[in-house]
């Protein structure tokens, strides 16, 4: 209104990787279920945010995301079956990173163990 208009405005401007989106396992595997024959149930309900960012930032190099850096929330993780980790890597949209968080090569199977259902990772990655 300062500048003269009818009403106040805000503007975004945002990479088309922000917000947020589902891999469904068609988008690694040839034969996969494909994003619409997920069932709803899977992304709705409670989730566990865990916040990473801390130890992200502490490390000298980049490092995958350990079941011991998730093990102090396990019984948390029995109650809200889907789990929100933030890194917050990738912060700078302006480029693309050389490094994406992921989780270590037994996480998903000690998740599972734990009942997870949901895995979510924030990456706020720039453009390609």
């Amino acid at each position: 209104m300062s500048e003269g208009a009818a009403v106040n405005l805000g503007a975004i401007k945002m990479s088309v990787h922000n917000g947020t989106h589902a891999d469904a396992p068609f988008h690694f595997e040839k034969n996969g279920i494909s994003i619409d024959r997920l069932p709803l149930e899977t992304f709705i309900g409670r989730a566990l945010v865990i916040d990473l960012a801390p130890i992200f930032s502490a490390e000298a190099k980049p490092r995958e995301i350990s079941i011991a850096d998730l093990d102090p929330f396990a019984t948390e993780l029995n109650e809200a079956p889907r789990l929100l980790l933030k890194t917050s890597e990738g912060r700078d949209t302006a480029i693309f990173p050389t490094y994406i968080p992921v989780l270590a090569r037994d996480v998903p199977v000690w998740l599972k163990a734990s009942g997870v259902i949901l895995i979510a990772v924030d990456f706020f990655g720039g453009h390609h």
